[in-house]
Parts: structure tokens; C-alpha cells; sequence
């Protein structure tokens, strides 16, 4: 199964995949809600936009590594390890719920489902498409464009 957040993310994914069902989840507890009654051992793509960081904006990542994105907590939050994607640079994502403008650190991706769905113990692999360096404007110009 696809899980994609957006109606935007839709046509990414059908550019990768032209099969498997899409369920477009949302974002934050949304995600959750949408999953709630799928089956756990559900293998699942999760498919999407995300802001990098130090990444090329435009190309697309697998994510082998995920976990929340709460700054402002003083303990490590769980890491979850994603199923490996042959033949693409892999690379970690941060999942929060508020849109990343300011970040220092390695080079990463910030969406807001995928550490989510890791979660609720599904199998996932993850494709994600940078559309913007932390910016706000540059991702609304992409989701527009593409």
C-alpha cells in the first residue's frame, strides 16, 4: 500500500508506482486516525514532499532512519529503521508537526508522517522528494508546479 499525506503527493507517487492503492492519510493524528484499522503487517511505501537540509532540493532520498522532531524536548526520542530501497541514496527524516524553517546539523529531511507510521509497527519503506531547503514559499511553489 502507498500512504501519501497530501492530494498533492498523489501524482509523485503514481510517477514511481502506477499500482498499488494510495491512501492519502493526512498529517500528524491524522495519519494515525487514517491507519488505525489496517492491518499491521501491511507492507507500506509512504511516499511525499519534504524540506531538507543539505540536500539537493528536487531529488529524491529512501529514508532508512526516522524519528520525531520535537526540539524543545531534553530526552532522544525512539529512531525507527526503515526497510532499505535499492539503488537510492538513503537518507534520515525527522517527522514533526509544524513545518521546519531553521535547522543546523547533518543533512536531513523533515516531513510530517512517516516517524508516525513507523510507530504503529507497520513495514515501511520511504521515498521522499525535497521540495525546499526550509522554506516555506519554495514548497508552495513546488506542490504547484509539479
Amino acid at each position: 500500500m502507498i500512504v501519501v499525506a497530501t492530494p498533492d503527493e498523489v501524482k509523485l507517487a503514481r510517477s514511481l508506482f502506477a499500482e498499488p492503492p494510495i491512501l492519502i492519510a493526512g498529517v500528524g493524528i491524522n495519519t494515525v486516525r487514517a491507519l488505525a484499522d489496517i492491518p499491521r503487517d501491511t507492507e507500506i511505501i509512504n511516499i511525499g514532499y519534504a524540506g531538507g537540509y543539505g540536500l539537493t532540493k528536487g531529488n529524491m532520498y529512501a529514508v532508512n532512519r526516522c524519528r520525531m522532531f520535537h526540539p524543545n524536548v531534553e530526552y532522544t526520542e525512539p529512531t525507527f529503521e526503515l526497510a532499505p530501497i535499492k539503488d537510492m541514496q538513503h537518507v534520515f527524516c525527522y517527522t514533526g508537526g509544524d513545518f521546519v524553517l531553521d535547522y543546523k546539523g547533518e543533512p536531513v529531511l523533515f516531513d510530517m508522517e512517516l516517524a508516525l507510521i513507523c510507530a504503529m509497527g507497520f513495514r515501511v519503506q520511504a521515498i521522499k522528494y525535497v521540495s525546499d531547503n526550509l522554506n516555506y514559499q519554495e514548497y508552495e511553489q513546488t506542490i504547484t508546479t509539479d
